[in-house]
């Protein structure tokens, strides 16, 4: 897989829904997962029980995703294998928003299952 300058991992489409990772050297940015075909670029944060979907998901780092274009919440989460029944909240760049929000590149995205207690 080719690596870009900003050094993330970079594949073509038909591997869009395969997270891939890779070491990264000490100093550099903490950007172990990448996802790509594309030039937009996202930052995916899971929570709780959301984050079995995603082998090797780091809590404290999400992911750094690259897709091609405009994609909505809901397509992203299809292209994870995040089941989108499974999603109760979303939140764009702190901002509550629906499933169907579109995204346009840049945005901090996280995601959060329902929560229980009592």
């Amino acid at each position: 897989m080719p690596i870009g300058a900003d050094g993330d991992v970079t594949a073509p489409c038909s591997l869009a829904k395969q997270v891939l990772r890779r070491s990264v050297p000490e100093g550099e940015e903490r950007n172990r997962q990448s996802l790509g075909c594309g030039k937009m670029g996202l930052k995916l944060f899971l929570s709780s029980t959301l984050r079995k979907y995603v082998p090797g998901y780091q809590n404290l780092e999400g992911i750094n995703l690259k897709v091609d274009g405009e994609i909505t919440v809901r397509e992203l989460c299809r292209q994870m294998n995040i089941p989108g029944e499974e999603i109760k909240m979303v939140m764009v760049n702190g901002r509550s928003e629906p499933l169907d929000h579109l995204l346009m590149g840049d945005e901090r995205v996280a995601l959060f299952p329902a929560l229980g207690g009592g």
